[in-house]
């Protein structure tokens, strides 16, 4: 059997930390004896007299916030109506309303033309599109795909309108 030279781990953990204690205590501040002098506290600044709350000058005053605008109501159009171009569906919705909020978010996030298209479909039901643009190009409505995606619009729908045709 080979005896190791130092203690066992559990050992000098016991044997270091009782030394550390008695060392911390050996080097605690004596408790002096009471002289029976008391000394009196210092002096507190003089405090003021009065605090007079003076109304702010008017160029303190902080300006209000302005009150929320109304919304801004999108045209709605028929699709016969609408301009020649490309255009980006981003939906399509049973309520005007619901139509509307989206074309203000598409409008506030590109800051481009748009417009709701009001459609009905052969059983007589009524459907509210919002579309951006007209876009001059293929390219730019691609651009315009791009931050209706940014916006969470994930498939939004190309529409390519043509010059109308007059008889």
């Amino acid at each position: 059997m080979i005896l190791s030279p130092q203690p066992p781990f559990c050992l000098r953990f016991i044997l270091v930390s009782s030394s550390l204690y008695l060392t911390a205590c050996s080097l605690a501040p004596e408790t002096l004896p009471y002289s029976g002098e008391v000394r009196p506290a210092p002096e507190l600044a003089a405090a003021p007299e009065k605090v007079v709350d003076t109304p702010p000058k008017e160029s303190e005053v902080r300006a209000q916030p302005a009150p929320p605008k109304a919304p801004v109501s999108i045209p709605v159009i028929s699709r016969f109506d609408a301009k020649p171009g490309y255009y980006l569906q981003a939906g399509a919705f049973s309520s005007e309303e619901n139509a509307q909020r989206m074309a203000r978010e598409i409008a506030e996030a590109t800051r481009g033309s748009v417009v709701v298209v009001r459609d009905q479909n052969d059983h007589g039901a009524v459907f509210f599109k919002p579309q951006a643009g007209p876009y001059p190009s293929l390219s730019a409505a691609v651009e315009g795909e791009a931050m209706l995606k940014k916006m969470g619009i994930t498939k939004p729908r190309f529409i390519r309108r043509s010059k109308k045709k007059t008889q």
